[in-house]
Parts: structure tokens; C-alpha cells; sequence
């Protein structure tokens, strides 16, 4: 169940429906819009050097420690910002995920919401879809005739993929 929460970004109300969860922002994960938020106004620009500082790696081999929540301190520029700590953390259990697969002329995207849960009972740890959608793109005809190949299936709201 969601609940309302009021907030003030750039003098402007806004009230935001929340999933039950936590509320806090994992600065490891968010996107650059989020970071932008979270900084001083004039202090915007460097959301997007968190994001360059979280993504440094050497052969593929990441170059930070992200573990610690004043990470971004590190980052040249914030080491004198302070973000609210009741506001952010560096774990999550709410992930979005995207999948692309392409086979001939035809590219499905899945996109989900998952929620990660530990059973109380085994201590195991399990992943629960809380929302997912499929999207096909046909990337061109090839048929001589300029009809529709047969392998290719129409994609409309809610077609499930055996449709």
C-alpha cells in the first residue's frame, strides 16, 4: 500500500506516492535527475561527476569502494556537501530490470519491478515481480511481396507472448 508524503524541491510542493518501503535513495543506483535533487542548488552540476566516479573502473574491474553511504565525498567537489543521511543508503531491495533479446527483423524488451525478499522462515533470499511488460519492435520488412513475414506477430497493449 502506498502512502502520500509531501516534499519541497525548488520552493514547490510536491506530494509523491510511495511504495511501502523504506523511502531512502540508493545513491549507488540513482539515476542522474535524482542526484540532482538531492544537492544544493548550486551544486547540481556535480551529480553528474558522482555518476562518472561510480562507474570508473580498469578492465572492467570497478575502482571505488561504493560500500560506505558517504562515499561521494571522494568525488572532487562534494567533499564539503552533506547529504541527509536518513535519506539515503547503499543497499536496495527494489530493482528495475531490462532485458532486450533481437532475432531476425523482431527486438523484444522486458522491463520489471522486483522486490528483494528474505523468508523469514529459511533465511533465504527471493526476488518477488511486482510489475512487468513486454515491448516488440519490428525493425523492418524483408518479404520481396511486402507483406508481413509469418514469424512476425503484431504487438498490441497486453498481447501475451503466445498470442
Amino acid at each position: 500500500m502506498a502512502e502520500t508524503k509531501q516534499a519541497v524541491l525548488a520552493g514547490r510542493k510536491l506530494f509523491i506516492a510511495i511504495p511501502a518501503y523504506d523511502g531512502k535513495i540508493n545513491i549507488n543506483t540513482a539515476e542522474l535527475p535524482v542526484l540532482r535533487a538531492f544537492l544544493p542548488a548550486e551544486s547540481g552540476e556535480l551529480a553528474e561527476a558522482i555518476v562518472d566516479y561510480r562507474l570508473q573502473a580498469d578492465n572492467e574491474t570497478f575502482l571505488h569502494d561504493l560500500s560506505s553511504a558517504d562515499w561521494y565525498k571522494a568525488v572532487p567537489g562534494l567533499a564539503g556537501i552533506a547529504l541527509a543521511p536518513q535519506l539515503i543508503t547503499v543497499t536496495s531491495d527494489l530493482f528495475r530490470i531490462r532485458s532486450t533479446g533481437n532475432f531476425r527483423e523482431v527486438q523484444t524488451t522486458v522491463n520489471a519491478v522486483v522486490r528483494r525478499e528474505k523468508s523469514p522462515a529459511t533465511g533465504r533470499w527471493h526476488c518477488k515481480v511486482l510489475s512487468w511488460r513486454i515491448n516488440w519492435h519490428i525493425k523492418s520488412w524483408i518479404s520481396t511481396d511486402h507483406r508481413r513475414p509469418e514469424h512476425v506477430r503484431e504487438s498490441r497493449p497486453g498481447m501475451q507472448p503466445n498470442e
